[in-house]
């Protein structure tokens, strides 16, 4: 059972022309999303909330743009840092050629130090 979990949860090695396709995606994703939202939001208030609130569609789409604001602060402060810290890990941890320059950069320091801290042989 262990093992048929580690060949499922392992992740793959793979090119990255799919990870650059699927972020192009969601980087105009949302551009399309705010538009949809807008209407959305316009199409709730004149079909079925207008009668129920008291304010303007102006105000409706204050509170929205406020809540909008809120949710980013929250995102801000306390998901992107969780998120920065996961594709760090996951940087490392696959094949990136700016680890191989860091690690190689280390032991090139650790031989020099080792130079550095040894007495001088005659």
């Amino acid at each position: 059972m262990n093992r048929l979990l580690s060949k499922i949860i392992k992740q793959s090695e793979m090119k990255p022309w799919l990870g650059g396709a699927k972020d192009l995606l969601m980087r105009t994703m949302f551009y399309i999303t705010a538009i949809n939202f807008l209407l959305l939001a316009a199409t709730a208030y004149h079909t079925t909330l207008r009668p129920y609130l008291p304010m303007s569609f102006w105000g409706f789409l204050a509170i929205l743009v406020g809540l909008i604001l809120i949710a980013m602060v929250f995102e801000y402060k306390i998901v992107l840092p969780s998120t920065i810290a996961f594709l760090n890990r996951q940087v490392y941890k696959h094949k990136n050629p700016l680890v191989e320059d860091v690690l190689e950069i280390k032991k090139k320091l650790d031989r020099i130090e080792a130079k550095l801290t040894s007495p001088p042989s005659e």
